[in-house]
């Protein structure tokens, strides 16, 4: 009788291997569902005016167009954080009169400050706008613009999260 020996390690072998790629496959799979993908914050319906303002409450919406290029960039306001936009979205801050000061920061730099005399019951608009970079340095700055121009660009942002 001849016995053929099967050596147990390239079965092993094969078995992990295929072990490995369905467990990577599972985490790719759940880190999309989860949201991790490169539009992850803009998830909510599309822009829509906010309605319902109490008497003394006014609107800031803070939004980046696709025309942008992509970057996460977090928003403060009174040096208090509103939100991070990243990507293409918007969102909406209800606030209340009289001053407020926007401030764009990327990582621990503060871009530009943006002063706003707010008025109750009205709709201002801030977009982040993001010139090409100049010697690796990003451009971004935060700007005031009118509502006609703010409607017409603003009109296929979805909400973020804040």
């Amino acid at each position: 009788k001849v016995r053929h020996l099967t050596h147990p390690v390239p079965q092993l072998l094969t078995i992990s291997l295929e072990m490995v790629c369905r467990v990577l496959s599972l985490v790719v799979f759940f880190l999309v569902l989860s949201g991790c993908a490169t539009e992850k914050m803009n998830t909510g319906p599309l822009f829509h005016r906010v309605e319902g303002l109490g008497p003394d409450q006014a609107v800031v919406y803070l939004y980046v167009t696709r025309q942008e290029d992509p970057m996460n960039v977090r928003i403060f306001s009174n040096e208090e954080l509103v939100t991070h936009l990243e990507g293409p979205g918007y969102y909406p801050l209800i606030t209340a009169p009289p001053v407020r000061s926007f401030q764009l920061r990327l990582s621990r730099l503060r871009i530009n400050v943006v002063p706003i005399q707010i008025e109750a019951r009205h709709s201002y608009f801030l977009k982040v706008s993001n010139d090409r970079p100049i010697r690796g340095r990003s451009r971004a700055k935060l700007i005031e613009v009118p509502e006609a121009q703010a409607l017409a660009e603003i009109a296929d942002c979805r909400l973020m999260r804040q």
